[in-house]
């Protein structure tokens, strides 16, 4: 007999997000914020944040893999 087991497209297929953020006034608290909101929508375990200063300018990518 041959059976099926449903598997999740996103478990199979994978998913990688990355949203990059810069702006005045944007606080570490805020960048924090915005990585559980990403993780809680998305539903992943973690989101990782990369913070980069180039020419005075800060800005964050936020990753969820």
């Amino acid at each position: 007999m041959l059976g099926v087991v449903p598997i999740s497209y996103d478990r199979a297929a994978g998913r990688d997000v990355t949203l990059s953020l810069s702006g005045p006034g944007l606080s570490g608290d805020r960048v924090r914020e915005i990585a559980r909101e990403m993780k809680g929508l998305l539903g992943v375990d973690h989101v990782t944040v990369r913070a980069t200063n180039q020419d005075g300018r800060e800005s964050f990518d936020l990753s969820a893999l």
